[in-house]
């Protein structure tokens, strides 16, 4: 091969390498500065912090005096509030005993976040390493 041509073709396609490259480049810089954009749209349209406790606290507070006024719902003197679904008999657990619970815990907008019968397994618990009240 005539190691002119070799040359040619060689800086041809180096040529042709960092094209595709600098364009590549080029247009990863125009999807970065929309991604930044929307972002901080995104940003800009989401509640401010003080505003949403503000909106929680109040949300917070309307659901607790509404469930406390269902029938059955005990409120303790910390202020949480339960229902018991089946009275149990027998001895009452001391704060150092281990218990086994079914659970489910929600939001105050009904959204679960945890549940033990999903998972099908109770979970046993140490009394004393659980929410007081």
């Amino acid at each position: 091969m005539n190691s002119k041509w070799f040359l040619f073709v060689t800086t041809a396609m180096l040529m042709a390498f960092f094209a595709c490259n600098s364009q590549e480049k080029d247009s990863s810089k125009g999807s970065n500065a929309t991604d930044e954009r929307k972002a901080k749209k995104a940003m800009a349209q989401r509640p401010k912090p003080q505003n949403l406790a503000q909106k929680n606290l109040k949300e917070g507070e309307a659901f607790l005096a509404e469930n406390a006024a269902k029938e059955g719902v005990v409120t303790t003197a910390s202020g949480l509030q339960y229902l018991v679904l089946k009275e149990a008999y027998g001895p009452k657990p001391a704060a150092t005993d281990r218990v086994t619970v079914h659970y489910r815990g929600t939001l105050i907008d009904g959204t679960e976040f945890d549940s033990s019968y999903k998972r099908g397994q109770a979970a046993s618990l140490e009394l004393e390493g659980v929410l007081a009240g």
